[in-house]
């Protein structure tokens, strides 16, 4: 199987993504306004979790990219002067909060 390998140019284009800084208003946005839904099955070992985002259902168990670029996409016009990579980083801190919650990730 080939290597990957990863040019500095590319390597600064995805430390950019989260490079900056958590910010507190849109972390609190995004708990008052994400719905979440748990229900426990018997035949599975985790909960079925669902995120409700722009009023659409979306597995918690979802690859938390595909979460936070969905979170990030649909909320970024409500914060237009926070940056991209605090954004991010604030969507990825809220993923990774609740997948503990439910989770114990």
């Amino acid at each position: 199987m080939g290597r990957f390998i990863l040019t500095e140019e590319d390597k600064k284009d995805v430390m950019n993504n989260y490079f900056g800084e958590f910010n507190q208003k849109f972390y609190d946005f995004l708990k008052s306004n994400i719905t979440v839904e748990s229900q426990k099955m018997d035949d599975l070992p985790r909960p079925f979790v669902l995120l409700y985002i722009d009023g659409k259902s979306r597995l918690l168990n979802n690859s938390k990219k595909y979460l936070v670029n969905k979170l990030v996409n649909t909320f970024s016009d409500d914060f237009p002067n926070l940056p991209e990579s605090s954004l991010r980083l604030t969507a990825k801190k809220f993923i990774d909060e609740l997948k503990q919650e439910y989770f114990g990730e």
